[in-house]
């Protein structure tokens, strides 16, 4: 029998079940009362063994086999004694370990028929005589309230002790002495350490001691070891999640955790969206996010969206315990045509069989303050002098009143006042400015429509479970505010999740899942206050809102106006587990998951013609999912196998109907449908798609150090042709534990755990619509009369965008793995690319989906973890981790008329066959303004068609000192769309990644989570709108610094000008800005009250907690975000690199308690 672990042998977990179910060794309740020795229990069997240079471990393994006895060591301990040659016929077993033991600085004690093996010298636990006596006792159980019996009860730093009986009590007397501290003590369990003091009755709770190779990882469809996976997986625990940011989602909380996954969250809103990218992009078309499973259960409904269409928002954290990330082919391939953006894996909390019952409340309260980076817009006197200053460059570019400047300026005045061939800037005094053109207002909207926020989050939890069962319960409610007025999330939901089983051969399982959210989304009020004239009032003299004009709504028009979605979501799953054989186990699991979905907007009449207007929307979508799988395990000498076979069968539906109307009677109270004058459209939807999958995994390890994993996935998909509708994705990895070979069991203090792994692997994705395959009609009115036409074209050759990943990985562990990590690289190819593309016009249509190209991304990965410091003995652990990756993805091939992406005259993006994706386009700045009239001049050349004088940049002439110098880049003396504009900056990162660090200290856990980002460029958007055209709107304080307002003056910001006079307003690199930034992202807090106050009462534990999220944020950056505002479209091609400045990101302070009953 193999013995896996550097720490502790899982042979302990069978003797702890032995001894809990059978009640054996009697006579174990002495063992609190007297000295013991090997003499106490009588004869011991006869055994014959017979080997030539065997280890320790080897023989071990054949006593195992041959008699009733049972070895408890640690492999550290004994994986040194090798080269055994030995001969005995009928000897008795403690003159064979003698044998085996000597000379090895190991001994031996029997417990039973167990073979407890110690260093030399460890002395077993005895009770001193002793005259002046005290006395304590108490009761010794694990986490879930089981006795454990066999635990040494020691006073520490003496011999003194007992070992707890087969209930776990325990009864120790000992001599008065100062200072007394009891160490507790179990082969594969934490230490733990307790101040006697004056106290006569201490129990203890002892909690396994999982060394991290033998942490059970979640990969598809099973589990493995850590030690035995031979793909990239990233787990976060407890910890990551317990430490996350409040009201983070269980996508945002990913971010800065685990190498190669970017997280990207939009802002602080209630509704934010969220993007999470693993290994760069994979498509052209789809948002390039990962597969997300749910204990074993695909989510059809997430995405990046943050309102109710995406369930993902719907998860309570506090009912998770792990998160799993599957990168590479190994590890996603058994997902086959859904994993090439990876697979994230979430498994929920579960009782445990014989747990004691056990209540956990939790409660946190937040405050929300705004954190713009000092980002502001201006007051009503900057702005009426700013706008003033706008006048006078516009009226003298174009050298007469147009239609903005004519709302500013008295025309008739200035006519009879101005010779009209002679004016300069200083002509249009303040005395020519209509006297109504400004307002006596002096609002501050920003402030007005802005408040800090609350947010609150409540958590109702109880497991436990008896010998057959075990369940979990939750309830959960989140209230979120938003930092801007109006917007909300809120958020209802329970789950229940029941086990049993019937004579440990059959198991059920049983989970229930059900939410409610409400939402206001808000998000689209920072573009009207940033928009929003400081100079107008908000009400007018009779309290009602001021209706401004049709170019601008008054911000609380807004305010008043309804976004609102209502979402309800539902999963229902059971399953069965049958072992058949030993080592041959059936599973079987269906699910059910109903959605839906209810969207109403409604908006008001905001200026005095105006219109309201109202839309309804709602929608029921329904997922089948029935897994099934079978799965054997083998174990012949040194050969471990396991198999699974698999078959599922998915199904989605969508049914949604939805209408809208306008011109309503009234806002207050005649806002439905029915009551709108004009009905504008009404319609009705269904689709729905079919997946059918076979799968099969072959896991093999060879002497516990050479490992292989093969997969098999073949998926069909109702969403592409009759002849296309089957997908093969197959995978192979390899992996070799170089810590396991003799050559370096010498250097196993240093070298604690190595392991090379490599993989190869296909995988595969649909990012096409249910019905993109097939022509589809509509409906159409000619001459009055119903009719039908064609309203898509469809391409029923379209085939399974394919992805082949290579990587080659290192995992480590130094000094017992107090230092360890992993390091990877890898490559990944995408072909077949789904994408809309262009067809003729002739054809009636605008483009048609097509396989067109394929993409490239490769990189690299790296993680370590230290414990700076470990002592158990004074309850101080003090970690750090670090993670840090970078990825490159190119188009490596494009079937299209054109050989590159975008490019377009008003497009940010351009990518060329061979070029990497991320790339900004547009036109490259000189470094400076244009300062003078001299240099316009010299800049004009003559067109040699036609001999007339063209201009340098503006065919208009409307070119003036302040505006951006552009390069000429082809030296053609004009600056043109065609061949002037190229590459201003990338906006992917040299790399990203976060760390943090964790002290924890008796009671006390401090936590500092940071990430960041390095070498990312942004283009920030409101910098170049502001530059532009003013229009009628206020602008960012950026414009200060414009040459509108230090005319003359240099300060690399261009003029502020009305109706965009200036094409100030362009794609250019002046407006690309270094988005690099380091961010303390949380700063968590926790004390647990001391268990001492509790006395024998239900009270377990009290947790008192405070957290800080997003302190702090070093970045040369000066938009609000550094990384939030992007839009989720075209994310494959620039990566979200465009700040469209939506809504301001936040600091969040807040306070908790956790209270747990047993």
């Amino acid at each position: 029998m193999k013995k896996t672990g550097s720490c502790v042998h899982l042979r302990i977990r069978w003797l702890l079940k032995m001894l809990l179910t059978m009640r054996l060794l009697a006579f174990f309740l002495l063992l609190s009362v007297v000295p013991v020795s090997a003499s106490v229990f009588g004869q011991y069997a006869k055994v014959s063994l017979r080997v030539e240079k065997a280890s320790l471990e080897k023989v071990m393994d054949m006593l195992e086999k041959s008699t009733d006895f049972r070895f408890v060591y640690q492999n550290r301990q004994v994986e040194a004694v090798r080269d055994l040659t030995l001969d005995f016929k009928d000897t008795d077993i403690r003159d064979v370990m003698t044998e085996c033991l000597k000379g090895s600085g190991l001994t031996f004690n029997m417990v039973g028929m167990n073979v407890v093996i110690v260093p030399l010298g460890e002395k077993q636990p005895v009770q001193q005589d002793v005259k002046k006596e005290k006395q304590v006792k108490g009761r010794v159980t694990d986490k879930g309230g089981l006795p454990m019996p066999g635990v040494s009860v020691l006073i520490d730093s003496t011999t003194i002790g007992v070992v707890t009986d087969i209930d776990g009590n325990y009864v120790l007397t000992y001599p008065e002495m100062n200072n007394v501290r009891l160490r507790f003590s179990f082969i594969g369990m934490q230490t733990k350490y307790v101040v006697v003091g004056n106290k006569t009755v201490i129990n203890v709770i002892l909690e396994e001691e999982i060394n991290r190779l033998d942490e059970v990882v979640a990969v598809g469809y099973g589990t493995t070891k850590a030690k035995d996976m031979t793909g990239a997986v990233s787990r976060l625990g407890k910890k990551e999640i317990e430490t996350a940011p409040m009201g983070a989602s269980i996508q945002s909380m990913l971010q800065g955790r685990a190498p190669g996954v970017n997280v990207m969250i939009s802002s602080a809103s209630p509704t934010s969206p969220v993007s999470v990218i693993i290994r760069g992009s994979s498509s052209l078309s789809g948002d390039s996010q990962p597969l997300w499973v749910i204990d074993g259960v695909p989510e059809y409904s997430a995405g990046t969206s943050g309102n109710i269409s995406n369930t993902l928002y719907n998860l309570n954290l506090t009912d998770v315990e792990t998160i799993d990330i599957l990168k590479d082919a190994s590890a996603t391939a058994i997902y086959g045509s859904r994993a090439a953006n990876g697979v994230v894996l979430v498994t929920t909390k579960r009782g445990k069989k014989g747990m004691k019952p056990t209540l956990e409340f939790s409660a946190r309260y937040g405050i929300q303050t705004m954190n713009a980076n000092d980002f502001g817009v201006l007051n009503a006197e900057e702005y009426i002098a700013l706008s003033k200053a706008a006048v006078r460059a516009s009226f003298f570019t174009r050298g007469s009143l147009d239609y903005f400047t004519r709302k500013y300026i008295d025309e008739t005045k200035f006519n009879a006042s101005t010779n009209h061939s002679q004016f300069d800037l200083e002509t249009l005094t303040d005395d020519f400015f209509l006297k109504d053109a400004y307002y006596d207002g002096d609002t501050d909207w920003w402030d007005l429509m802005t408040h800090n926020a609350a947010t609150q989050e409540y958590s109702l939890g109880i497991r436990g479970g008896s010998k057959e069962s075990s369940y979990s319960a939750s309830f959960f409610y989140k209230d979120q505010k938003g930092i801007v007025k109006g917007g909300s999330s809120k958020l209802l939901g329970g789950s229940f999740n029941f086990d049993a089983s019937i004579r440990e051969v059959i198991r059920f399982k049983l989970g229930l899942r059900a939410t409610s959210r409400v939402t206001n989304d808000k998000d689209d009020m920072i573009s009207t206050i940033l928009d929003m004239r400081p100079d107008y009032p908000a009400y007018l003299e009779d309290g009602s809102i001021n209706m401004i004009s049709y170019y601008v709504e008054n911000p609380l028009f807004t305010l008043k106006n309804t976004d609102e979605g209502k979402g309800k979501d539902f999963t229902g799953s059971l399953g069965l587990e049958w072992d058949i054989i030993p080592g041959l186990t059936l599973r079987t699991n269906g699910t059910l998951k109903y959605g839906i979905n209810k969207t109403l907007t409604y908006k008001r009449k905001y200026y005095d013609d105006g219109t309201s207007s109202s839309s309804v929307a709602k929608n029921e979508n329904y997922t089948y999912v029935w897994d099934n799988t079978l799965t054997y395990l083998k174990t012949l000498g040194d050969h471990n196998l396991v198999g699974l076979l698999g078959f599922s069968i998915e199904k989605y539906e969508y049914d949604g109907l939805s209408a809208s109307g306008s011109n309503f009677p009234d806002d207050e109270v005649l806002t439905n449908l029915g009551s709108a004058a004009t009905k504008n459209s009404i319609a009705s939807s269904y689709n729905s798609n079919t997946l059918v999958s076979t799968f099969a995994r072959l896991e093999y390890k060879f002497k516990n150090r050479y490992l292989a994993t093969f997969t098999f996935r073949a998926d069909g998909s109702s969403k592409f042709g009759p002849d296309k509708r089957w997908g093969y994705f197959p995978s192979g990895a390899l992996a070799w534990i170089i810590s396991e070979e003799n050559f370096l069991k010498d250097y196993s203090h240093i070298v604690s755990y190595l392991k090379l792994r490599a993989s190869i692997g296909k995988t595969g994705s649909q990012n096409l619509g249910n019905y993109d395959w097939r022509t589809l009609m509509g409906s159409a009115t000619y001459n009055g009369a119903p009719g039908i036409k064609p309203s898509s074209l469809g391409n029923d050759i379209l085939q399974w965008e394919s992805q082949v990943q290579k990587e080659i990985g290192l995992d480590y562990g130094f000094w017992d793995d107090r230092i360890r990590g992993s390091i990877g690289y890898y490559q990944k190819k995408v072909d077949n690319l789904l994408y809309s593309d262009p067809v003729p016009y002739s054809s009636s249509f605008s483009s048609v989906t097509q396989n067109i190209g394929s993409l490239k991304n490769k990189g690299f990965e790296f993680d370590v973890k230290v414990d700076i410091i470990k002592n158990t003995q004074k309850d101080l652990t003090w970690d750090f981790d670090f993670n840090v990756a970078r990825n490159i993805t190119t188009l490596e091939k494009l079937n299209s008329e054109d050989e590159y992406f975008g490019g377009g005259a008003y497009q940010y993006f351009k990518i060329d066959v061979g070029g990497k994706t991320g790339i900004l386009y547009g036109y490259k700045y000189g470094g400076r303004l244009i300062r003078t009239n001299e240099e316009l001049v010299a800049l004009k050349t003559i067109n040699p068609e036609t001999g007339q004088q063209q201009y340098y940049r503006d065919e208009n002439n409307y070119e003036r000192p302040g505006d951006l110098y552009i390069m000429d880049l082809d030296g053609d003396g004009q600056i043109t769309a065609d061949c002037d504009r190229t590459e201003i900056g990338n906006a992917n990162p040299d790399f990203f990644g976060g760390f943090g660090t964790t002290l924890y200290w008796k009671g006390l856990m401090v936590n500092a989570t940071f990430t960041y980002s390095v070498g990312a460029d942004r283009f920030y958007d409101e910098e170049k709108s502001s530059a532009g055209d003013m229009n009628v709107y206020n602008t960012s304080k950026n414009t200060l610094k414009s040459w509108t307002m230090n005319p003359g003056v240099d300060r690399g910001y261009p003029r502020a000008m009305y109706y965009g006079w200036g094409s100030n307003s362009i794609i250019t690199d002046r407006y690309v800005h270094d988005a690099s930034f380091l961010r303390l992202s949380a700063l968590n807090i926790s004390y647990r009250l001391p268990k001492r106050l509790f006395g024998s009462s239900i009270v377990d534990a009290i947790d008192l907690t405070f957290q800080a999220t997003n302190l702090f944020t070093w970045t040369k950056y000066p938009g609000m975000d550094p990384q939030g505002n992007f839009s989720t479209s075209y994310s494959a091609f620039y990566n979200m690199g465009i700040d469209y400045s939506s809504y301001p990101s936040a600091r969040t302070y807040n306070v908790g308690i956790k209270i747990t009953l047993k």
